[in-house]
């Protein structure tokens, strides 16, 4: 049971451990490569610069670029060569910069776009609720020019059936394979043992008794006398009778109709990353 004293100094002790925790500090300078990030998200295309981190925490990181003259973008997204040997990458904002001896230092944030690029919502697809399309939360060039870099690595989850029209999610159902409506009345039919007659059911029934109309029993028992076999279907739509239906597709979007067999299959592509840990690289580095 807690004790009174020990309810009130837990406010303390959980203080303490975050205090704890946010002035743990690096014990070593790591390497570390930064790309300049454009205000839409893509990587500019010049060079990544090289560098070292200098200290990190939950909230961001201080580092040194390596440049002859200073270094005027704000938004990057770093990967760190941390003592396991993985690479790991983190989207900052710069908070603050002072030139060094080597080039500028900055302090930076976990935020802004190029972290939003980095975060698993963003690395995956969604559906789109507007289109029924499944897309990523920023264009592809985005994504072309992070894979390009070895930030983002391409992975297949899934494999879809799209409207072959476009492109847009559809539902299936069995339809008519005259008109590919699935307004349809189904028949049942019922084949009588003895005499080996077969009729729609409705051609057996009499008040609340079945009869035979061809050898004329009475009172048939289901499973004793007969067995009951699926009829034709018949289209509210266009009047086609078959006892064969077609798997349809119908488009939440362009509302086509089309054979199943003619969908268009799609790969679900999103995107894999190493992120960086701030808590658990200082682990690694203590």
């Amino acid at each position: 049971m807690t004790t009174l004293n020990q309810a009130a100094a837990s406010p303390i002790i959980d203080a303490a451990r975050h205090n704890e925790r946010t002035e743990r500090r690096l014990t070593r300078v790591l390497p570390l490569v930064a790309w300049s990030v454009r205000a839409d998200g893509q990587l500019d295309e010049s060079a990544p610069y090289g560098g070292f981190l200098k200290d990190i925490s939950a909230d961001g990181v201080e580092f040194e670029l390596h440049s002859e003259s200073p270094i005027a973008q704000s938004t990057f997204v770093i990967g760190v060569e941390c003592p396991d040997s993985v690479t790991r990458y983190a989207g900052i904002s710069v908070r603050h910069r002072s030139e060094c001896a080597n080039g500028t230092r900055f302090g930076a944030a976990f935020d802004g776009i190029a972290n939003s690029v980095l975060e698993e919502r963003c690395r995956k697809p969604f559906l789109d609720e507007k289109l029924f399309q499944y897309r990523l939360p920023f264009p592809p060039t985005v994504y072309e020019s992070w894979e390009a870099a070895g930030i983002l690595k391409r992975s297949v989850l899934d494999r879809v059936m799209l409207c072959p029209r476009c492109r847009s999610v559809p539902t299936f159902r069995f339809a008519c394979r005259n008109c590919r409506s699935g307004r349809l009345d189904h028949s049942l039919l019922i084949h009588h043992f003895p005499c080996a007659f077969v009729a729609p059911s409705t051609d057996f029934e009499r008040g609340e008794d079945l009869v035979c109309p061809k050898c004329l029993t009475k009172k048939l028992v289901a499973g004793t006398d007969f067995e009951f076999m699926p009829g034709e279907f018949t289209c509210r739509g266009c009047g086609w009778k078959d006892q064969d239906l077609e798997q349809t597709g119908h488009c939440l979007n362009c509302e086509t109709r089309f054979a199943a067999h003619q969908a268009a299959e799609e790969e679900l592509v999103g995107y894999d990353a190493q992120r960086l840990d701030p808590l658990a690289l200082l682990s690694i580095v203590e």
